[in-house]
């Protein structure tokens, strides 16, 4: 498992992206990784370029999750009419769609030898199904737990995006008070120290940037076993696009030792500090330069 916290701030002008890289194996005896990225950026399709996602969940699941979205973006992104906020969030149920739908169509070929279309006609090639065992399948398809979420956030043509999918639930986008949070329970400590600093989308970005080290912070403290440390936080702007932010920076910590037992973090909400934070970002190694033209443009459902 893990964990990942989303943000927006500046109003919408910018989002943080945070989580770490451990993965466990609770059903074998071995060594949790710390070395396992969790989130997953668009750079090579040109109207998602400014978006990134952070992953927790089953391993094989997460990946199949970042790949069919991939296709999906890349299928939207020629689109020649108007894009909107309706177009993604339908990409990415679609995205989710295909593969809820093959993993349950998985398990009615190992457990009853038929398929998922099939379940849905009632019917296989040597007649119908009566009616115990379509409710045996439809059982079996409830029953499978669909163990992946994810945070998805960004840009597209300069309008924010901010989605939270959580297993089979519906998808999430809400813009206030725009903070998500996944993966393991040490999520809950994450969004209850984020509500405790006030996170909302009006807040700045290096007050946000702190909000986010500490809620991680938090999070690691409630649940050491599942969560590690994170490796960088994704920044992303609607003026520079994706950036990353190096969490053992001397900025960042030393704001964490100063703030640590103060009640609110507002003096942070200055341009001097806004200015220190863009300061220390810096491009993503192979963001930078890259053209679409250097990319496959297409890539076969």
């Amino acid at each position: 498992m893990t964990v990942g916290i989303g943000v927006l701030c500046e109003n919408g002008a910018s989002a943080i992206l945070a989580s770490d890289m451990r993965a466990t194996y609770p059903s074998n005896a071995v060594d949790p990784n710390d070395l396992v990225g969790k989130q997953f950026h668009f750079a090579h399709i040109p109207l998602f370029r400014d978006v990134s996602c952070a992953i927790a969940g089953k391993l094989g699941l997460c990946t199949e999750i970042a790949f069919r979205l991939n296709i999906e973006f890349q299928k939207l992104s020629k689109r020649k009419k108007p894009l909107t906020h309706e177009h993604v969030r339908d990409a990415i149920d679609a995205a989710r769609w295909r593969v809820l739908a093959r993993r349950r169509d998985w398990v009615l070929k190992t457990q009853l030898n038929i398929t998922w279309n099939q379940l849905l006609r009632g019917k296989v090639p040597h007649g119908n199904l009566d009616k115990a065992a379509i409710d045996y399948a439809r059982a079996l398809c409830a029953g499978y737990d669909f163990k992946v979420q994810f945070i998805l956030c960004g840009h597209v043509l300069g309008t924010p995006m901010f989605f939270r999918a959580s297993r089979a639930d519906e998808l999430e986008s809400e813009t206030s008070p725009a903070v998500y949070t996944i993966g393991s329970p040490g999520a809950r400590a994450a969004m209850s120290h984020l509500n405790k600093r006030g996170q909302t989308l009006m807040c700045g970005l290096a007050r946000s940037l702190l909000h986010v080290h500490e809620a991680m912070e938090a999070a690691r403290e409630a649940d050491k076993e599942h969560i590690g440390p994170p490796a960088i936080y994704a920044v992303l702007t609607h003026d520079r696009g994706l950036w990353r932010f190096k969490p053992d920076s001397y900025l960042l910590q030393g704001w964490a030792k100063a703030y640590k037992n103060r009640e609110d973090t507002w003096s942070l909400e200055t341009e001097l500090a806004r200015e220190q934070v863009r300061q220390q970002l810096f491009k993503w190694e192979g963001h930078e330069g890259i053209t679409p033209s250097e990319f496959p443009t297409s890539i076969d459902s």
